[in-house]
């Protein structure tokens, strides 16, 4: 491969090296994703990205640091699409996720999600995370800063306000919007009367609702 460095002097330096690939996984069962079953082969990764998979062996010397994966299973990252990310601020290597080889996950589950949302997602860029993150606008978290917990249908104009809020989550990043369809107690029909309307909007803005549902003795049971 080539490499370049730079001289005191400030000249750039090309150097032609036998190393093609940052790192090698050798002989490791590889799963592709593709549904088909797994095969024995090599894996080749240069900086952030998969250089070359082989089902033949890859020459060791053209890595800088050689992993044996024999016996161990080498697949994509998993994806976690049902997240409780409250932690990542204070955890933000998240490696109770990574070292199960979760290496993307939703967040904002339930109804819940970050809010401002933009404010958010910069400070965890800023932050720096251990793993690919993304977020749902939450119905709960919106309804709660419109209406608090009043236990009635939202007005017009807090509809439009709501509606608002989660206009401008999707514009900076969200995913999709969800709710919650119970908890211990159940949701009043004020709260689903909300979220009925705002889930017609979200479609409508081709986007994605998405209503997560327990039974409440899942909920409350001890």
């Amino acid at each position: 491969g080539t490499t370049w460095g730079v001289a005191f002097d400030g000249t750039y330096i090309r150097q032609e090296t036998n190393v093609d690939w940052d790192i090698l996984i050798r002989g490791g069962t590889v799963l592709n994703g593709s549904g088909g079953p797994g095969f024995t082969g090599d894996v080749a990764i240069s900086g952030d990205r998969i250089a070359r998979v082989s089902s033949t062996p890859l020459d060791p010397a053209r890595a800088t640091r050689v992993i044996e994966a024999t016996g161990m299973v080498v697949s994509p990252g998993f994806v976690d699409l049902h997240t409780h990310l409250d932690p990542l601020m204070r955890l933000p290597g998240a490696e109770s996720h990574v070292r199960q080889g979760v290496t993307t996950a939703l967040g904002g589950p339930d109804g819940g999600g970050p809010w401002p949302f933009s404010a958010y997602l910069d400070e965890a860029e800023a932050l720096g995370v251990g793993m690919n993150v993304g977020f749902m606008a939450g119905h709960n978290t919106v309804r709660r800063a419109v209406m608090g917990l009043a236990d009635r249908a939202p007005t017009t104009v807090e509809l439009e306000t709501m509606r608002g809020m989660v206009a401008q989550s999707m514009d900076e990043g969200a995913w999709a919007s969800q709710q919650a369809s119970n908890t211990c107690r159940g949701p009043s029909r004020s709260w689903m009367k909300s979220w009925r309307c705002l889930r017609w909007w979200v479609k409508r803005e081709d986007s994605i609702p998405l209503t997560f549902g327990k039974k409440d003795s899942d909920c409350c049971r001890a």
